[in-house]
């Protein structure tokens, strides 16, 4: 998204390569978020950005100053033989700037059986793996 002041209700977006939402412009707001990202990634070799594991399905930019999103679903089913076989993972699940007016609230996480997600957001979050979900209550929110 590169357009100011963009509200979305209902954003759906799986399957790319890279990054599947990738958020440029200000004062963004997303109303509910559901992503299932790429189904049968080779390795973490072949699929990472800049050496961290695969692409967060949620990113956005650094320079962005304002954001705002709620009720995220980010979904992990990895598979394949490539896939099982060398354990592919998602770092973040969400990558958004460290700033006081990006804010995130009610996040949830879930992997298959093959691979799994680190973190939820930034680092942050427990990890999924193996049929399990993870719920995170949001960043920069009280």
């Amino acid at each position: 998204m590169n357009g100011d002041d963009v509200t979305i209700y209902g954003l759906f977006n799986e399957h790319f390569q890279s990054h599947q939402t990738l958020w440029n412009g200000e004062r963004g707001r997303t109303y509910f978020y559901q992503c299932e990202i790429p189904y049968e990634p080779p390795s973490n070799e072949d699929w990472n950005d800049d050496g961290k594991p695969g692409y967060s399905a949620y990113r956005v930019a650094d320079h962005v100053n304002e954001h705002a999103a709620w009720g995220l679903g980010i979904y992990s089913f990895f598979r394949g033989e490539q896939a099982e076989k060398n354990n592919v993972r998602l770092g973040n699940a969400m990558e958004v700037p460290d700033k006081p007016g990006i804010k995130i609230k009610h996040i949830v996480t879930f992997s298959g059986r093959v691979g799994g997600i680190n973190h939820v957001i930034n680092g942050r979050g427990p990890k999924t793996e193996n049929g399990g979900y993870a719920k995170y209550d949001g960043w920069n929110v009280e």
